[in-house]
């Protein structure tokens, strides 16, 4: 869902993704939650001229995305490597037995796990609880 912002490289429309994409698993009584930067809500990082446009003012962003955090909807990642999320994530997931809607194929994580053993299982669960999705004029299509 985060990538439906991503496509017009704009955050304040991922949440947008986000949203839907939560929306979509109580449609179907499936428990999301999504994982995202802290720098999301603590305005560092993540403001774009995008974003401006998009939104109704400074705080609309932030504001949005600590409304899902209160809800218990979404996580906040501490700051690190770029995909911090993505690690929090699958570890959370993989922990939990849940699945991942997602269209990253996370390849950068599974290069970085120096134990083929290791390797070859994080290839072999995401093959299984991996769950692509994509946008048809804003309705979500897993």
């Amino acid at each position: 869902a985060y990538g439906y912002g991503r496509l017009k490289h704009n955050n304040a429309r991922a949440i947008e993704g986000i949203e839907k994409a939560l929306e979509w698993c109580r449609e179907n009584q499936y428990r999301g939650m999504a994982f995202v930067p802290i720098s999301w809500v603590d305005k560092v990082g993540y403001w774009s001229r995008e974003c401006e446009e998009f939104c109704k003012d400074e705080t609309w962003f932030q504001t949005r995305v600590q409304r899902l955090v209160d809800q218990g909807d979404v996580v906040l990642t501490p700051r690190g490597t770029v995909s911090q999320d993505d690690i929090f994530m699958l570890v959370y997931a993989r922990k939990h037995g849940l699945g991942i809607m997602s269209n990253d194929l996370f390849r950068d994580h599974i290069a970085r796990v120096s134990n083929a053993t290791e390797r070859r299982d994080l290839q072999h669960w995401l093959e299984k609880h991996r769950v692509q999705y994509m946008f048809i004029n804003g309705e979500l299509l897993p």
